[in-house]
């Protein structure tokens, strides 16, 4: 199983927003540093500057984000979870990138926090939240991604396996890893469920073109394991879909037992424990249900196997971050 570390009552510490991307009225990306302290500063931030390192290592985390600066943070102000995005060439190891988009239904606290950090010079409080540790050892990963919920465990993925850990402090290798991006519907109509149902190519959106943006930024220093791949709602993809049917065995159906899990939306005990390679879900439920082959107007489950069912009897590991709040 995949590895979770949850840690409670960590300790806060206190950042300051020292620069803004800003790519909408709702939408920006920042970059917090930590404040200094009293005595032994120099030294506070080095342990932080190690700490954000060692995060970089473990696969998706994130940190529980507060607008209060005073002492009892969870307690006195608003809270959310953020996860937060790979550093870029250049950036301070001690320093934090965030995306934060504001969003029509975000819940009070995560409204709260995200107007805060959007300011720029503005304080907020950072502590630990969990991690979700990807195994060690991975030859080929394949990552399904979409939407705001999408994208920082997508790229906090990739640049674990292709960067954080290729510095030899490590024994794991740099996988091959194939990004299969699910571009976001754009206009108006009837939802669309991304892999069973046909519809027309859609218009780059913003949360597309950012998400593009930074995985490019990857696949700039690693061309030679990263490989992206866009789709448009309601196309599947057959690239991936031949990538991840490389077996020697006869797809089965899914189960009767996989299918009542399924539409009871709980989760399938993984199978392929020992397996070198990974199939990642990042995304919201309803993409992930998608990928499962479940018909969100219907609640069922479609008679053909779904690209899940067909990755996990081809031996595939399957990590859906759906059911875990890793994202804002």
């Amino acid at each position: 199983m995949f590895e979770v570390q949850d840690y409670y009552f960590p300790p806060w510490t206190a950042h300051q927003v020292i620069a803004k991307e800003t790519y909408s009225e709702s939408t920006s990306i920042i970059t917090v540093e930590m404040r200094p302290q009293g005595p032994w500063n120099d030294t506070r931030i080095k342990n932080h500057a190690s700490s954000l390192q060692s995060a970089h290592k473990s696969g998706v985390w994130n940190l529980q984000v507060s607008d209060y600066t005073k002492m009892f943070p969870n307690l006195c102000g608003s809270v959310t979870l953020c996860a937060p995005l790979p550093p870029v060439e250049g950036q301070d190891h001690a320093t934090i990138r965030f995306l934060v988009h504001r969003g029509d239904d975000d819940d009070p606290s995560a409204a709260a926090v995200h107007k805060k950090a959007s300011q720029q010079g503005a304080s907020i409080n950072t502590s630990r939240g969990y991690e979700v540790i990807i195994p060690e050892n991975m030859k080929q990963v394949v990552l399904f991604a979409n939407g705001w919920k999408g994208i920082a465990p997508m790229l906090q993925i990739t640049y674990t396996l292709l960067q954080a850990r290729a510095d030899g402090v490590t024994k794991s290798r740099r996988p091959e890893i194939h990004v299969i991006w699910t571009k976001e519907k754009t206009g108006t109509g009837d939802e669309i469920d991304p892999f069973l149902k046909q519809a027309a190519p859609a218009e780059t959106s913003l949360v597309d073109t950012i998400a593009l943006s930074e995985l490019e930024k990857l696949r700039l220093l690693h061309s030679d394991k990263l490989f992206i791949e866009t789709v448009d709602p309601g196309s599947e993809s057959l690239q991936s879909l031949n990538f991840l049917e490389s077996t020697d065995g006869q797809i089965k159906p899914p189960t009767i037992l996989q299918r009542l899990l399924a539409m009871m939306r709980l989760e399938i005990v993984v199978k392929n424990h020992n397996s070198n390679r990974l199939v990642v879900i990042s995304g919201a439920s309803d993409f992930s249900r998608s990928l499962n082959g479940i018909k969100l107007e219907e609640n069922l489950v479609a008679d053909r196997p779904s690209i899940i069912d067909k990755a996990e009897q081809a031996g595939w590991r399957i990590m859906d971050l759906s059911k875990r709040k890793v994202w804002h």
